[in-house]
């Protein structure tokens, strides 16, 4: 950290404390749904009339099942039964997310529009078998309108990528995009400090394969501020990926989410401390100087490509704000507005599905007020750490410092952005308060 940085965050009127776990990708942020809102949001949704603003949208597919749970993922939904045929089991999942996507394709505001990004995720979307991954691609290729060029993302473990024919065909499905939970190259990391379900044998054998199948872009997710984790550690997982040379890098700060087993092992000294936030923010710095000195260009905050190489869901998605479609369990949607989330419990969705309820809900927000979408704009902007002023006002007509005059002037104020007459960019110290500055944005009716 610089020594101005330090002087700015230590100053008596320093305004910032590190603020506890967020979720920012959902805003406005949801509740459970009651029984009414659940029965009635299909219509709120204005499913029976064309999108107002771009016509375009994204599709999330949710395979929520995994083989293991790792120590503090906040993706997990549920085990994969052990004693069921996987195919069959799987099979019957599918199913249900055909009634989805048909009944979805049918109504006017999707067959209107164009569907430009697709992500299976999880979970753990690699659970699928290469016919299943095809069978969902061909229903949504033949049920919506598809761009030629379609992203379309297949994430998954290194156990299952690590077979090379298991990647060769799911590149023939349609799978343009692979993205590894590659997380470490070190089994002491995977197992002591993730639990997770591959071998350090299995990322590196998964990334080798991946890259010599031929997709368009592989990207690898790499953790850091582990439990227990070393600088060392950290600099030998980074180099590693760094060498073997993927179109996308992608590094998480580690969250210990409450309740996890990460912080119970914690407590019990089973795992040590994570290192401190300073500590942390420099071993991000330091990986950002690798990446770019390497050809790495970075969007989102911890998202490093090499230039042709972004990644269209999250622009879409996040840098755009469009809307998506979430299908199968556990997903979010954000259609007319409204952000929403299907049931974790996979058999309730089934369920429901199957009685031809669309969508299924377990929570849902209030309907974005256009101030709530600029919030919304202003937020996902500093996802990638700049906001267009230009951009702002094309979509809402206003500058976005007559929208938000004190935020702006705060942010100025204590150092984390900077104001130009084309942009409001975050400084360094603006990156490291990053959530807090989000927070800045957030609609006091959420707080």
């Amino acid at each position: 950290m610089t020594q101005t940085h330090q002087s700015e965050e230590l100053s008596q009127d320093f305004p910032y404390q590190p603020l506890p776990y967020i979720n920012f990708f959902q805003y406005p942020p949801m509740k459970s749904a009651s029984l009414d809102e659940q029965t009635t949001l299909a219509a709120k949704l204005a499913l029976d009339k064309p999108m107002s603003r771009e016509g375009v949208f994204t599709i999330f597919v949710s395979i929520p099942y995994c083989r293991v749970r790792c120590h503090s993922c906040p993706f997990f939904k549920e085990f994969l039964p052990s004693h069921v045929d996987k195919q069959t089991f799987l099979d019957d999942y599918v199913d249900c997310l055909d009634i989805q996507i048909r009944k979805y394709a049918a109504m006017t505001r999707f067959s209107s529009a164009k569907c430009n990004a697709v992500y299976l995720g999880g979970g753990t979307a690699s659970l699928l078998a290469p016919d299943q991954v095809g069978r969902i691609i061909d229903t949504l290729q033949s049920s919506f309108t598809i761009e030629p060029q379609v992203e379309i993302t297949l994430e998954g473990n290194p156990h299952e990528f690590s077979s090379l024919e298991y990647l060769q065909r799911v590149l023939q499905s349609g799978v343009t995009r692979v993205s590894l939970g590659y997380q470490s190259s070190q089994d002491t990391i995977l197992r002591k400090m993730l639990n997770s379900p591959h071998t350090a044998n299995d990322s590196v054998k998964a990334l080798q394969n991946a890259l010599a199948t031929g997709f368009y872009t592989v990207n690898i997710d790499l953790l850091y501020r582990l439990p227990g984790q070393t600088l060392a550690q950290w600099q030998y997982d980074l180099q590693t990926a760094i060498d073997f040379g993927p179109a996308s890098i992608t590094i998480y700060e580690y969250v210990i989410h409450s309740g996890s087993n990460s912080e119970r092992l914690i407590n019990r000294g089973i795992l040590t401390n994570p290192t401190d936030r300073d500590t942390a923010y420099e071993w991000y710095l330091w990986a950002r100087e690798q990446l770019e000195y390497n050809g790495y260009v970075e969007d989102r905050k911890g998202n490093f490509f090499k230039p042709g190489h972004e990644q269209q869901y999250g622009a879409l998605s996040y840098g755009q704000g469009c809307e998506s479609i979430g299908l199968g369990a556990g997903a979010y949607s954000f259609v007319n507005e409204y952000e929403f989330r299907a049931p974790d419990d996979a058999e309730f969705f089934k369920q429901q599905t199957r009685q031809g309820v669309v969508p299924v809900v377990s929570k849902v927000s209030v309907q974005a007020t256009d101030q709530n979408l600029m919030e919304r704009y202003t937020i996902f902007s500093f996802f990638s750490s700049s906001l267009s002023r230009q951009e702002f006002y094309d979509r809402f007509g206003q500058d976005p410092l007559a929208v938000f005059p004190k935020e702006f002037s705060k942010l100025q104020r204590y150092g984390l952005a900077v104001i130009t007459d084309q942009a409001v960019k975050l400084t360094d110290l603006g990156k490291k308060w990053r959530n807090e500055v989000f927070y800045e944005f957030y609609s006091d009716a959420f707080r």
